[in-house]
């Protein structure tokens, strides 16, 4: 019942009618009649979202259920259905992590009786299945028209997406989220002429040919989630070209090799693109050939340029990593300097790098081009490996000129700090700093240091800490404690020597 009192309508309609009066019993018939018209209300909001079919299930008469089963006891007709179908029609949004009771003949039965395609006429939003879970091909019989957010998180993508082509062919919002499309059954999507949301595990292929017909909803589609993209070049020349002009938020999930990302950026597919994320492949450690080292690094290099042709628009940059933190190579490293080297000032708002193995220790050179391509930056994050850990010194530097910044996640060498502290009092407005792997070999020191830095910022606790991490956290609070203190106690007037004699006297 407690989701029936956020709905406006509902709160509204209860405070209109139930009201004091002077007359007990006009009191006490108004309000039964205004929880007759509530109940409806209530109901809907009570069947809006529902996590299993089992209330749904206990609703139908003559049936007999099983642990793993459902049946019929005699032949249904559309009265006998009359309570079903009133709140089968009721549910919007269902998620079925485990699978229901309902198999194939049992469903077709029960909706040939309801006299429809669709157990749930209404429903917007299915989520199906977990995690490697083989879904039911009765689950097909759960898709209808008004469907507009489906995702599968288990297997049972092959015999689904026939299904909802031709069901739900209305859908905006389609997540595959443990199998890929089968590559025969990719050209499926082309029905989905309204699709704005896309997230598989597949590899396209774009070329210019079949670009209109595999991808009618191009027009439409605002995010995108794929393992790879490849554009194929051929010598057709099409009036409007590839592009998806809506497309907002990108993300490749496998490693690409920059080049690729070149071939694809070198072209005004995306003229709209906010958020970018993509898995940066590390160098092949079995080549020994010094010009691939060269052809990966200029690669990469080349890549920066093309993703900040236009100054207002990337608003969130997502660099992931292959996870191995340990291994390096010198002839492959950057600094991160370059890659910004032919870029105008951006308006970029995030910045996370996680891949560790393309950049070399930071500097203040490579520190004062990041901040002057980016003086928006907000949230930045950067992993650096044990050897590369920022000082404190090029860390006030970093904060210093990045004034918006509001979230930061550095390691930071904590080693040889100066006491008292040597770097100088900012009041920076960072709002949360991350400091895993950083070195904290005097946690008390450490947290003074942080706390000239940023005032305001709480350090984030991560799901494993480490002792000196729990040390320093505590350290903090107690450290931003006592500065509080005295500052409030800055604020007093002192105790003059003469009023504290006359109070003695009196």
């Amino acid at each position: 019942m407690h989701a029936a009192l956020r709905i406006n309508d509902i709160l509204r309609e209860i405070f209109i009618y139930i009201q004091e009066d002077e007359d007990s019993n006009k009191t006490a018939y108004r309000a039964a009649f205004v929880c007759k018209q509530f109940l409806p209300h209530a109901l809907d909001v009570l069947w809006f979202s529902v996590e299993t079919l089992g209330p749904l299930i206990a609703l139908i008469p003559y049936s007999t259920t099983t642990s793993t089963s459902l049946s019929f006891t005699t032949l249904l007709n559309k009265e006998d259905l009359s309570i079903f179908d009133l709140h089968a029609r009721r549910v919007k949004e269902l998620s079925l992590p485990t699978k229901h009771l309902i198999g194939v003949p049992v469903m077709m039965n029960l909706l040939d009786s309801l006299g429809r395609s669709s157990l749930l006429p209404n429903l917007r939003k299915l989520s199906l299945g977990a995690h490697a879970l083989t879904l039911s091909e009765s689950d097909c019989f759960l898709l209808c028209s008004s469907l507009k957010y489906l995702t599968i998180q288990g297997k049972g993508i092959s015999f689904l997406l026939p299904r909802i082509a031709q069901a739900a062919p209305s859908i905006q919002h389609l997540e595959s989220l443990y199998e890929s499309i089968p590559p025969n059954l990719i050209s499926f999507l082309k029905h989905l002429r309204l699709l704005k949301s896309l997230r598989t595990k597949n590899e396209f292929i774009i070329s210019p040919a079949s670009f209109p017909s595999s991808f009618p909803f191009a027009e439409y589609l605002t995010t995108w989630s794929a393992s790879s993209i490849v554009l194929c070049h051929d010598d057709t020349v099409l009036p409007g070209g590839i592009e998806f002009p809506s497309l907002t938020t990108l993300e490749l999930t496998e490693p690409v090799p920059a080049g690729e990302l070149v071939a694809l950026f070198s072209r005004s597919v995306f003229p709209k693109l906010q958020v970018l994320t993509f898995c940066a492949p590390p160098y092949d450690e079995e080549s020994e050939n010094p010009e691939d080292a060269t052809a990966y690094k200029t690669s990469w290099l080349n890549l920066f340029p093309l993703l900040f042709k236009k100054r207002h628009c990337l608003q969130f940059l997502h660099i992931k990593g292959d996870g191995y933190f340990d291994y390096r190579r010198e002839e492959t490293e950057m600094d991160l300097g370059d890659f910004f080297a032919d870029v105008e000032w951006q308006t970029l708002r995030i910045f996370w790098l996680d891949e560790p193995k393309l950049i070399k220790p930071l500097t203040l050179t490579s520190i004062d081009r990041l901040c002057t391509k980016f003086p928006f930056l907000s949230n930045f994050r950067v992993y650096l490996p044990t050897s590369t850990r920022i000082s404190f010194d090029d860390l006030a530097v970093l904060v210093d000129r990045l004034p918006l910044l509001y979230c930061l996640n550095i390691s930071i060498n904590g080693a040889n700090l100066a006491d008292p502290p040597s770097v100088p009092i900012l009041s920076h407005y960072l709002k949360t700093l991350c400091i895993e792997e950083s070195d904290i070999p005097d946690p008390f020191l450490f947290a003074r240091y942080i706390d000239r830095l940023f005032p305001c910022a709480v350090i984030q606790e991560v799901e494993y800490p480490s002792e000196e991490e729990e040390l320093l956290i505590s350290a903090h609070k107690l450290v931003r404690g006592c500065r509080k203190d005295q500052e409030e106690r800055s604020k007093q007037k002192p105790i003059r020597k003469k009023q504290t004699a006359r109070r003695g006297r009196a």
